[in-house]
């Protein structure tokens, strides 16, 4: 149940990262934020700074996708080392996990669709 909620946010991460035809990351931003952002570029129009809040919404940008690649990076480890050290010293632990994993792995992944 654990390795599976687990799982469930690591794909979370992963669908909001996307990669883009030139090779460039970004984040998917939600209906909200997106309105958000418009009404802070509406004023920042107003205030004549738009070449500057471009270039700090760029790295901003930057930065959480590299938060988001960061956390997604540590969860892929974590459930990895944790696969490996149940499988270590038990025969037996493969397919267990094997039995454990499969439905998750059906009903989450197979099931995504970028």
């Amino acid at each position: 149940a654990v390795l599976g909620l687990l799982l469930d946010k690591a794909l979370e991460i992963d669908v909001e990262i996307k990669v883009e035809e030139g090779g460039g990351v970004a984040i998917e931003i939600d209906d909200e934020e997106d309105e958000e952002d418009e009404m802070a570029g509406l004023f920042e129009l107003e205030m004549g700074d738009d070449k500057k809040a471009k270039k700090e919404n760029s790295v901003v940008e930057d930065v959480k996708v590299d938060d988001m690649a960061d956390k997604l990076d540590s969860i892929m480890l974590l459930v990895f080392q944790h696969l490996s050290a149940c499988c270590k010293n038990d025969v037996t632990a493969p397919k267990r996990l094997y039995k454990i994993m499969s439905p998750v792995f059906d009903s989450n992944i197979l099931t995504t669709h970028r």
